[in-house]
């Protein structure tokens, strides 16, 4: 179901004492995109193997009204779906049209009902309830607070009963994100965050004016995707025949604006961290211990800065 992975974001961890290292270990930062997310499992309606009962309750789902998917999709996209199905009707292409746009993309081999992103901070070693309780407790914070952050975007918002029952609303842009469910689960060992979402388009020049379209919606909130021609193991460009069997391009994804968008906001969690930590040093002064992250290529930057005064020295 992993619909792109990002590379991991690594953050350093440095702790000291009265200017002696005690610890370094290399923390991670993770935003997994998913194709096709387990609702039963993100709402616990399905309890994993993995669950403590005894954490359960630092669950927490997020504008969670018990709203149908479908519900969601009846208010943000029908309305445009059954206008422009009329007109296809008209033209007796109505053969082609599902009776609602719900099942016009559940049909669709090219899309998806709902997308997924599951944010966590380091992992069960590093960060988890059972061998790190402390780090485990300061990730659960930073995501609670991650979460807000990612609700209150421009072009991020969600649909609860109050906006169903509002004839007139509508999302409050025209692409972004619609956020259906998220939750947070403590009760697995490494404490994460499942952000399912709907990608939401309007004003379409093509097809149904109003749309989910996963590269449009991030396109038009300025994460773009970009494709080139593909190339063979010995570099030469690869070609294929179109339907007419003319010779075009074979084209690929050179990079993903969602991936991007997703990258990004991992910048935005690892400073979260930094002020965290800097807060806790603040606290800490008494007993001259403090923590420092900092992000791989920050630790390179660093070394290669200490190699040089030293080289300079001698």
């Amino acid at each position: 179901n992993i619909y792109y992975a990002p590379k991991v974001l690594e953050i350093f961890i440095i702790k000291r004492k009265r200017g002696k290292v005690l610890m370094e270990i290399t923390k991670t930062i993770s935003g997994a995109m998913e194709s096709i997310p387990n609702l039963t499992h993100n709402s616990r309606e399905h309890i994993p193997p993995n669950s403590v009962e005894e954490r359960r309750y630092r669950n927490v789902y997020f504008d969670d009204d018990g709203i149908g998917l479908k519900e969601v999709y009846d208010k943000l996209f029908e309305k445009s779906y059954q206008e422009w199905r009329e007109k296809q009707i008209a033209k007796s292409r109505g053969d082609r049209c599902p009776g609602n746009y719900y099942e016009k993309i559940k049909q669709d081999k090219q899309k998806n009902l709902i997308y997924e992103i599951i944010w966590q901070i380091g992992d069960m070693d590093d960060t988890g309830f059972e061998k790190c309780y402390e780090e485990a407790e300061k990730a659960e914070k930073l995501l609670f607070d991650f979460a807000e952050y990612i609700k209150q975007l421009p072009y991020v918002c969600v649909v609860t009963k109050k906006e169903l029952s509002d004839p007139n609303w509508q999302p409050p842009f025209e692409a972004g994100i619609i956020i259906y469910n998220m939750s947070y689960h403590g009760d697995e060992n490494t404490p994460h965050i499942h952000m399912p979402y709907i990608p939401y388009v309007r004003n379409m020049k093509r097809g149904v004016a109003t749309q989910n379209s996963f590269t449009k919606a991030f396109e038009k909130i300025g994460y773009t995707t970009i494709q080139e021609q593909a190339v063979d193991k010995e570099g030469n460009l690869v070609w294929q025949l179109d339907k007419m069997g003319h010779r075009v391009p074979q084209m690929k994804r050179k990079s993903f604006g969602g991936v991007d968008w997703v990258e990004e906001q991992k910048e935005v969690l690892a400073k979260m961290m930094k002020d965290m930590v800097g807060k806790e040093n603040t606290k800490a002064q008494v007993q001259e211990e403090t923590y420092c992250y900092l992000t791989i290529e920050e630790r390179k930057q660093q070394s290669v800065q200490k190699r040089q005064s030293k080289n300079k020295k001698n």
